[in-house]
C-alpha cells in the first residue's frame, strides 16, 4: 500500500515543492519551496470534495506532512556548513 503523503520535487522546477495525497480524492499541492502557503496552487486528480471543510480538512493534513518533512529535512543539516550530520 502506498504511503498517504509523498513529497516530490523536480529540477525543472527548483523553487517548487508538491505534496502528493495519494489515496482518494487525489490532489497535488504545488507550493514554494520557501513554505506551504507561499504561491499555493491545488491540482485536484480526483473530484475536489463537494464540501469546503473537507477539503480544508485534507489540504491541512498535506500542511502538517509537509511541515514534519520539512523539520526532519532541516535536523539533518548542520547550520554552519550545511552538510549532513
Amino acid at each position: 500500500m502506498l504511503p498517504k503523503f509523498l513529497l516530490a520535487d523536480t529540477i525543472e522546477e527548483p523553487d517548487k515543492t508538491y505534496v502528493v495525497h495519494t489515496h482518494r480524492p487525489r490532489f497535488i499541492v504545488e507550493c514554494d519551496t520557501e513554505g506551504f502557503d507561499m504561491q499555493q496552487q491545488i491540482h485536484w486528480l480526483d473530484k475536489q470534495p463537494a464540501i469546503k471543510d473537507d477539503a480544508d480538512a485534507l489540504i491541512d493534513l498535506a500542511r502538517g506532512f509537509y511541515e514534519l518533512q520539512m523539520d526532519i529535512i532541516d535536523s539533518m543539516f548542520d547550520d554552519n556548513n550545511a552538510e549532513p550530520k
